[in-house]
């Protein structure tokens, strides 16, 4: 699975990073890929949140995994955050270096989910 995960991604690198200026439809298909990466993480780790001995590997999510409704402020704004950055790159000419920015969360969060669903399974 994780192969499988790893070999698309490049795949997908490699399209997305011979976009050299911005184009809406790369734009759309990665936000969408990104927040469907990222709700499937969100989801497993607030599934594994209930379990009495759940402790998120990720330093920087660590805090806000204590209650529910910090845990989904912090999930959105940080979506809204990398989403942000990385329009105002391609604004500014930077599309190969924000595609590849999205493409880096997609995997990120796609490793999370799988991991956490792994986690849910024991």
């Amino acid at each position: 699975m994780k192969t499988a995960l790893r070999l698309a991604l490049i795949l997908a690198a490699s399209w997305a990073w011979g976009q050299d200026a911005p184009n809406p439809s790369t734009e759309r298909a990665l936000i969408a890929t990104q927040a469907a990466s990222q709700a499937a993480d969100a989801y497993f780790t607030h599934w594994n949140m209930a379990r009495p001995n759940f402790c998120e590997h990720d330093p920087l999510v660590r805090p806000f995994t204590k209650t529910t409704p910090a845990f989904v402020a912090f999930s959105a704004a940080a979506f809204v955050g990398e989403v942000w950055i990385e329009h105002r790159m391609r604004c500014r000419g930077h599309a190969r270096l924000a595609n590849a920015l999205a493409l880096a969360s997609i995997g990120v969060h796609a490793e999370g989910a799988i991991t956490s669903d792994l986690w849910r399974r024991r």
